[in-house]
């Protein structure tokens, strides 16, 4: 290491002059040799420049930034050696210098230009220049300069990366024992937060729970990365998930963890929003196959009955009443009745029973059944009527549509059971957007606009999504007896005069089934 300058030594009184003169000789080479081994040994680079900008003087680190031995540069042009397109600016800076009558005292100047080596290499230089002028006149230029050129590209480097992580989609954090030391605009964006506002604090605060972030730890102590689905929090406290990639980066000797997240939010519900399209096709193609076939069955057994019931009366007619043989003909024939109204409940289950339309008003039919629905569910169920008088008439099959809003009451009642409870008709007007249709089972596309509804709700103790979403197919049933086709019928009924049922059913929030009639007459 270089000492500083030698001070002035005080010789003995014995030849003062003589001893004086010889110190401060000896002083001026020592300070001569000391800060030439300051010029020799310093990294920068030192220049003294004529007023033509001719070199001078190059100190050694001109190896390293010129590519050339000192000697090399000894009389040549500095512009010469200037990147050309900095040539211009130092040449018009060396015009101002020498038309300037300013004195040393006047300050250095700064400015970067970059200069080219010997073999060919661009190097980032900052100058530091101190013109000479006496008399008036510039007669040498003193640079120092400064190899940047790594701090330049590191810069560059680093200028890249800012924009890259500032314009990503997805969003970043850069975090340290677990405190959040950068994200960038996207991130903010995603959880809510202003520029900087997460700053200092914990990662921890964008996760909605414990279980997540001890799957994420488990995961980063065993390799160093993790990556996987987060259920986390906006600012707003609104639920957002997302996939995160954690990796450990090492910044200064520690340990540092950059995380990526990508809001799939939106994904996963579109996905799921697929899916439910998908089941209600397949479950449409289902019920079309099904009806398909109750249909035909229902036609060909229902004539095969006829033949049945036909032979079975002619043959009783043929009978005394005290012939034995009356008891067995008619056990055969009211087993044929009964045959008839299964027919009757899978043609209904089909859509295309017999119709006779009349113009009716709805509210005006289920005050009439009042009494028949109010025997057919048990005392301990009470029956509430919310009925709108003001609603149009209709043209419907009286009986067909009765017997709907029976099994609907009687599904309702059954869903109650033994303990007491109410079962709530109401009759009125809905407007259903197109959005709200369809997810409905309709036999053909529904369009958004008022329609009739009869709604009857059960405060039962409702049913999972699963067994929602099954109640309609013919010969499902939750029950320990029964068919499964009171309710498949209903919705041909409906169906059949162009409209739809819907339900609304949660556990432990009984259920509500509604008939949808579009308010148009039906066309025969």
């Amino acid at each position: 290491m270089l000492s500083r300058p030698p001070s002035t030594v005080f010789p003995a009184p014995a030849d003062r002059a003589t001893a004086t003169a010889s110190n401060e000789v000896r002083e001026l080479r020592d300070a001569a040799q000391w800060y030439r081994k300051l010029i020799d040994g310093t990294d920068n680079l030192i220049l003294q420049l004529d007023a033509g900008g001719h070199i001078q003087f190059a100190n050694p680190a001109s190896r390293s930034i010129f590519g050339a031995e000192p000697s090399e540069l000894m009389g040549g042009d500095l512009l010469a050696r200037i990147d050309k397109d900095d040539r211009s600016a130092l040449a018009a800076r060396f015009r101002r210098w020498r038309e300037s009558a300013r004195r040393p005292a006047d300050g250095a100047a700064q400015f970067q230009h970059r200069v080219i080596s010997s073999g060919g290499s661009v190097r980032d230089v900052l100058w530091t220049a101190n013109p000479r002028h006496e008399n008036g006149e510039l007669v040498a230029i003193y640079l120092l300069g400064q190899d940047i050129t790594e701090r330049r590209r590191a810069a560059r480097v680093h200028q890249v990366q800012s924009q890259v992580l500032e314009s990503m989609a997805e969003g970043v954090t850069l975090t340290h024992g677990g405190y959040i030391l950068y994200t960038n605009p996207a991130l903010n964006e995603m959880f809510g937060y202003r520029a900087g506002e997460l700053i200092g604090r914990r990662l921890a605060a964008l996760s909605a729970g414990d279980d997540a972030l001890r799957t994420i730890g488990n995961g980063l102590g065993r390799d160093g990365s993790w990556a996987g689905e987060v259920e986390q929090e906006r600012k707003d406290g609104a639920p957002i998930l997302t996939r995160v990639r954690m990796t450990a980066i090492e910044i200064d000797g520690r340990v540092h963890w950059v995380s990526v997240f990508d809001d799939i939010t939106e994904e996963r519900r579109a996905a799921e929003e697929r899916r439910q399209l998908e089941l209600r096709v397949q479950r449409a193609h289902r019920l079309e196959g099904l009806e398909r076939m109750a249909g035909g069955v229902a036609h060909d057994f229902n004539n095969l009955l006829m033949v049945i019931l036909g032979n079975t009366s002619l043959a009783l007619q043929g009978l005394d009443r005290d012939d034995a043989r009356r008891r067995d003909l008619e056990q055969i024939e009211e087993a044929t009745l009964r045959a008839t109204e299964l027919t009757r409940q899978m043609l209904a289950f089909s859509g295309t029973p017999p119709f006779a339309a009349e113009p009716v008003r709805l509210s005006d039919l289920i005050a009439r059944m009042e009494p028949l629905v109010r025997s057919s569910i048990p005392r301990s169920v009470g029956l509430e009527l919310d009925l709108d008088t003001d609603l149009p008439p209709i043209e419907i099959d009286v009986g067909q549509l009765r017997q709907a809003i029976l099994a609907l009451v009687t599904n309702a009642a059954e869903a109650i059971g033994d303990a007491p409870g109410r079962v709530r008709i109401t009759a009125g007007r809905r407007w259903l957007e197109a959005g709200e249709l369809g997810e409905l089972p309709a036999a053909e596309p529904l369009a958004a606009g008022d329609y009739l509804a009869i709604a009857v709700h059960d405060d039962g103790d409702g049913m999972e999504p699963e067994v929602a979403t099954q109640i309609f197919d013919p010969f499902f049933t939750t029950k320990f007896t029964g068919r499964g086709l009171g309710l498949a019928a209903a919705l041909g009924i409906v169906r059949g005069h162009g409209g739809t049922i819907a339900v609304d059913s949660a556990p432990g929030d009984g259920s509500t089934m509604t008939i949808l009639l579009p308010m148009r007459p039906r066309s025969s």
